[in-house]
């Protein structure tokens, strides 16, 4: 392999995961920021519920695919 062409590379390389640090470093601080609002007990269980009205209307293959581990994996 020739030297400019694997340094050339590298930098290539080396600029992209910079990008992408400071692409994980704004959503970081997004996530942690505090305008966020807290997610009621009624959300959850309205979305739950909607999730589980899906589940039981889907045929078996579309479940598999909504709920791809089984019981004695989430143990």
């Amino acid at each position: 392999m020739d030297k400019t062409l694997f340094s050339g590379r590298v930098q290539e390389l080396q600029t992209e995961l910079n990008k992408l640090h400071s692409e994980k470093f704004r959503i970081e601080l997004e996530l942690t920021d505090g305008n966020t609002s807290p997610v009621s007990f009624e959300q959850v269980r309205e979305l739950i519920h909607g999730f589980n009205l899906l589940l039981t209307a889907a045929p078996f293959e579309q479940r598999k695919t909504l709920m791809p581990f089984s019981s004695n994996e989430l143990r």
